[in-house]
């Protein structure tokens, strides 16, 4: 008999387990409002109100009916996304003593029948969809005071922020952050998410905004950039603001340093906005993109004598957003300045940055291993590479844009971008055997000096007539680079086989570009749904690039005078 209830005992405890264990479900389908069609393999996504974690999803089955089991009760924000239909999102409360959630027909509304604002919850919903946009009342989402804009797209559902400060909206990288509908810090959206304060926000829209040329023809060409566009309070578009922030502390070698300067003065649609940071701690930046959003690198890798090494004709930072291959922290100065207004009733705008940036890498590495070999002898090797690195960069861009009537446009931008840079490289390898006996000795120095400009404008004059969607629109641009880098190579690898090799050359690398593109669009309407477009394009392409190399015709000398062909 006791035995029995032993054996009974692990059975009940199971099962109260299981019983407490189970999980709340939340039920409903998913239907097309208009055709009255079920839809299926539409995307439901639950995360948690609170700080806008993912707590499960799921797809709607066949008959679009879809069920998400979830741990724990609480407040969560429901998400239904299907292709060609404006995102569904509701606030929903799973209560404790409901273990089942019916949300009943979730109705799904096609975006091009969404003609006018649709609501999902009350009349000050947190979220709302209108049209193509879905937008956040900013204050809906509570976030620490002072807090920045960083913290606030953190808190809404569906946005992610990086520890580099890069945004993600539903699943897609934002490439442009406005503010109030206008380009702000251009290159850069973290600049704008961590430099204005969240209070200032009234509402935080998402959408794809379509290329220049489709906004102005009004024929989808394809070309859509995933935008966040910050509009602020009406008592916030006046005066000063900002912050500071500024923090030390000690390491095992070294003390540590990281300040922060950020100031804003807005007045009407002037816009006058700065930022500074210094620090020593790995953060390098707001987040500016590498060195390839500048044109790409010309990386060139080598392999001679045995030896491999790198030159480049261009920035030779590992990148300007948090990595430089995990060995040393950077000494790194970033500032900017933004400068935006109109006037005129908006017949003029002008907008202009000015972005600056430099840093220091000094890393040591020693590396010491011990080989076994199959007869089990034993050899050592010890490594050791030293480095240093230092560059900057500088660029600003400019914008005019004059609206010379009702009907015509006149752009004109502008972009220069200077960046230089410096490394030195040292390495030394000893091998020896068991009795310790030299078996290799490599030692090499490796120096690169590369400096690159860039200049890059155009010239955009758009053209509407009195026909509606008859357009011609007119543009030039420009894209110049030169440059030039000289680097060179010291190496002498001594081996109880092959004897010594010495290698002593110096490369030099030369490029210089220029690209000129002209075209003219002209769009005229068939129909009320069709309409041509007609469009002509032409291209000049000018490009010389020269490397050359040099090996010294006297050792003794430190002119390299002999040409390598």
């Amino acid at each position: 008999m006791h035995l029995r209830c032993l054996l009974f005992a692990p059975l009940l405890l199971l099962l109260s387990t299981t019983v407490k264990a189970q999980p709340y479900t939340i039920k409903g389908s998913v239907k097309d409002t208009l055709n009255m069609n079920n839809l299926h393999n539409a995307s439901i996504t639950l995360i948690h109100a609170t700080d806008s974690t993912l707590e499960t999803f799921t797809r709607s089955k066949e008959d679009g009916t879809f069920a998400l089991n979830v741990s724990a009760p609480g407040k969560y924000i429901l998400m239904s996304v299907f292709p060609g239909f404006a995102d569904y999102v509701d606030k929903i409360e799973i209560k404790e003593n409901k273990k089942v959630t019916d949300l009943g027909e979730i109705p799904m509304v096609t975006r091009t029948h969404l003609l006018k604002e649709f609501v999902f919850t009350d009349q000050y919903a947190a979220i709302k969809v209108k049209g193509d946009t879905i937008e956040y009342v900013a204050d809906s989402f509570k976030v620490r005071d002072n807090a920045t804009v960083e913290e606030l797209l953190k808190k809404l559902p569906g946005l992610q922020v990086d520890k580099d400060g890069n945004i993600q909206a539903h699943g897609q990288k934002v490439e442009k952050l406005l503010v109030d509908g206008e380009e702000f810090f251009t290159d850069d959206p973290a600049v704008v998410s961590k430099s204005l304060q969240a209070k200032a926000v009234d509402k935080v829209q998402v959408f794809d905004k379509k290329s220049e040329q489709a906004e102005f023809t009004g024929i989808d060409d394809g070309e859509s950039t995933r935008t966040v566009n910050l509009q602020l309070k009406d008592n916030m578009k006046k005066g000063y603001f900002g912050k500071v922030v500024g923090g030390g502390g000690t390491g095992d070698d070294q003390n540590y340093f990281e300040n922060q300067v950020m100031a804003n003065y807005f007045k009407g649609k002037k816009k006058i906005s700065a930022f500074g940071i210094m620090a020593n701690t790995g953060k390098i930046g707001l987040g500016w993109e590498d060195r390839d959003k500048f044109g790409g690198n010309n990386n060139n890798t080598v392999y001679e004598d045995g030896v491999m090494y790198t030159y480049s004709d261009g920035d030779e930072f590992d990148s300007w957003s948090g990595q430089y291959n995990g060995r040393g922290y950077p000494k790194a100065w970033t500032g900017g300045l933004h400068f935006s207004d109109k006037w005129n009733e908006d017949k003029h705008h002008l907008a202009s940055n000015y972005r600056y940036a430099k840093q220091n890498i000094e890393a040591i590495n020693n590396t010491f291993s011990q080989i076994i070999l199959p007869n089990n002898t034993q050899q050592f090797s010890d490594e050791r590479q030293d480095e240093f690195k230092t560059g900057q960069r500088h660029r600003v861009d400019g914008l005019y844009e004059w609206k010379t009537d009702s009907l015509s446009t006149l752009r004109l931008t502008v972009m220069g971008n200077y960046q230089n840079s410096l490394n030195r490289s040292t390495y030394n390898q000893y091998n020896m055997d068991a009795n310790g006996d030299t078996l290799i000795d490599n030692q090499r120095l490796t120096t690169n000096d590369a400096t690159t400009q860039r200049l890059n404008s155009s010239l955009t004059w758009k053209k509407k007539f009195k026909k509606d969607r008859r357009t011609l629109m007119l543009s030039m641009t420009e894209n110049y680079e030169e440059s030039e880098s000289s680097g060179f190579l010291n190496s002498v690898n001594i081996s109880s086989i092959n004897g010594t090799d010495y290698v002593d050359q110096k490369k030099d690398n030369d490029r210089q570009a220029l690209q000129l593109n002209g075209s003219a669009v002209y769009t005229e309407p068939i129909t009320k749904v069709m309409a041509v477009s007609v469009e002509y394009r032409l291209g000049v392409n000018n490009s010389t690039s020269e490397r050359t190399t040099f090996n010294k015709s006297n050792p003794n000398t430190d002119a390299y005078d002999l040409r390598d062909d």
